[in-house]
């Protein structure tokens, strides 16, 4: 059911996930599903090296979990290859919450989801968890350093009038949010930082 809620993961991810416990049984397992049908997959692109292959659902793998009919494999398939760079180190942070002992997901929701409740930003995730006794919510923000600072700064205005206008309390039942900053460098997070 991970590939059904992440719609697509590495053959790492799955191992992270706890699914295989060796890269060759992984690679055996995971060529079985794809040639009978229940999964089905692309590659990402390397600039150096041998691309690495991703999985999501196939149509036997659709039909088992009743998931949307296949135009979400289209869809995935479609999809732009910085988008999907995008999207896989989302789920990097996911799966990092999932195996940290100390932390409970209470509730994991994706852009889409997110875009839905019309924030007046789409963050790439919200998290609900809880740590010890205390329960947070978080939204991610996933900076790959490719978007100005300026724009980061946009997005920093936004978390505040969401705050300020009390919209997180009404879209989430809740009156506080912090807001997680994943960035590929601490060079980038010091930037980033000095601008807020």
């Amino acid at each position: 059911t991970d590939i059904s809620q992440f719609r697509i993961l590495t053959r790492e991810q799955l191992q992270r996930l706890g699914h295989f416990q060796s890269k060759t049984r992984a690679n055996a397992v995971l060529l079985r599903l794809l040639r009978f049908g229940y999964l089905s997959r692309r590659y990402q692109p390397a600039v150096a090296g041998t691309q690495r292959a991703l999985y999501f659902l196939g149509p036997k793998g659709l039909a088992l979990t009743q998931a949307p009919n296949s135009s979400e494999r289209r869809n995935i398939k479609a999809l732009a290859d910085l988008f999907l760079a995008h999207q896989l180190l989302i789920t990097d942070v996911h799966i990092g919450f999932r195996r940290e002992a100390s932390v409970r997901i209470e509730r994991w929701m994706a852009d889409e989801e997110l875009r839905a409740r019309q924030l007046g930003i789409v963050p790439d995730g919200h998290i609900e968890y809880t740590h010890g006794e205390k329960r947070f919510g978080a939204f991610l923000e996933l900076d790959r350093g490719t978007e100005t600072l300026g724009r980061f700064q946009g997005k920093v205005r936004a978390y505040i009038h969401l705050t300020t206008t009390d919209g997180y309390r009404k879209a989430f039942g809740r009156t506080f949010f912090r807001v997680l900053v994943v960035a590929p460098s601490a060079t980038r997070i010091e930037h980033l930082r000095n601008m807020v």
